[in-house]
């Protein structure tokens, strides 16, 4: 059955058609190699989604759904034999194939550097000239929006404009929470993913935060104090009893900010 792997079941992404969603219990050529690629999580709260393209290239947007190249399958090769630590979780073809090289719950991805056990990485294709299509950055939305809802991350980003990297990323990214991109965390990758996938998550609603100045963490501080939360427990943090605070306060699935047609779907089991 095609979709993403959870704990390992399959699950599909709503609003993408099933032929797109390949996976590695189906094609176990797509899976991530355990130890060089990837390895089990320690964790059990994931808190961010981390973005990246493939050439690291400046990006631009072409109109409609590009061509297939089969990027799962090239880039699971790629992955699997040049014996460098480094695979995500999900690649994105320019026609809007989007395939799962692992399990979303149970395997940290070898994609950021100090912030892969808490984060859920995927790949955009672009050529060498840095082009992306616009249905695929739309999958890439969808996808997004799906695993913010399944594991309730709140849906915040950086500027679209904002490639440096953030320094609580650098140290591990315990306490940050959202969708960020590769060059938040690591400053050799200035344009990993580039400006326009941040440009189409703004446009789907998500929130924009300066985690530079920590506004995330002063926003939160007084959300929390709006739910009531005592003093000592206000920590600027949207972790589970955040969101917990959220549902009982009857925000859907605990995140604040509601994006996407198909909300209630994303709901976690």
């Amino acid at each position: 059955m095609p979709g993403m792997i959870i704990g390992g079941e399959e699950i599909l992404i709503p609003g993408i058609p099933a032929t797109e969603q390949p996976n590695y219990k189906d094609h176990p050529a797509l899976k991530l190699r355990m130890g060089e690629d990837m390895r089990m999580r320690k964790t059990r709260w994931i808190r961010s989604v981390v973005a990246h393209n493939t050439k690291n290239r400046k990006t631009t947007v072409a109109e409609g759904k590009g061509p297939e190249t089969h990027l799962e399958n090239r880039i699971a090769r790629l992955w699997s034999t040049d014996g460098r630590h480094a695979g995500a979780h999900v690649s994105i073809d320019w026609d809007g194939t989007i395939a799962c090289h692992a399990d979303l719950l149970l395997h940290a991805a070898y994609h950021a550097g100090l912030i892969n056990d808490p984060s859920v990485g995927f790949e955009l294709y672009e050529d060498s000239a840095g082009k992306l299509y616009d249905y695929q950055l739309q999958i890439a939305v969808a996808f997004t929006e799906f695993v913010t809802g399944y594991f309730q991350i709140q849906r915040q980003c950086p500027p679209s404009v904002s490639n440096k990297p953030i320094k609580r990323a650098e140290r591990g990214g315990q306490d940050l929470v959202g969708v960020l991109g590769h060059c938040h965390a690591l400053k050799s990758k200035p344009d990993d993913p580039g400006i326009h996938y941040f440009e189409y998550l703004e446009k789907a609603g998500f929130e924009v935060m300066n985690f530079w100045v920590n506004e995330d963490i002063y926003i939160w501080q007084s959300r929390q104090q709006h739910l009531g939360f005592d003093k000592q427990d206000v920590d600027g943090i949207p972790g589970p009893r955040t969101v917990d605070a959220l549902q009982l306060a009857g925000y859907v699935n605990g995140i604040w900010r509601v994006t996407g047609k198909n909300e209630d779907s994303a709901v976690r089991p």
